[in-house]
């Protein structure tokens, strides 16, 4: 049981995500549009981030809903949606993200 988990830690340490350095949209999309498990994996965790403040805010009555649609996308759609709109819109790519 020691050398499976120790070996799954191995693997674990040799994966190598995309760049986020500037963490800009442009960067965030190749992220997301990347056929890699490591960099989706990534995608999905950002992406989860971002909504779970968002309707933090909401909760909170910080600000006023965006975008609140029903029944809400799953998360590769969501991831989908984000990247089909960065690719439309690169004069976007440089903000963060």
């Amino acid at each position: 049981m020691i050398l499976a988990a120790a070996c799954c830690l191995a693997a674990a340490g040799s994966l190598k995500a995309a760049s986020f350095d500037n963490e800009t949209t442009s960067e965030l999309r190749t992220i997301c549009a990347s056929p890699s498990a490591t960099d989706r994996h990534f995608c999905f965790g950002f992406l989860s981030g971002a909504v779970l403040f968002y309707r933090e805010m909401l909760r909170a009555d910080v600000l006023e809903p965006l975008a609140c649609p029903d029944p809400a996308p799953t998360l590769d759609a969501f991831r989908q949606n984000f990247v089909d709109w960065a690719t439309a819109n690169p004069e976007l790519g440089e903000t963060r993200a």
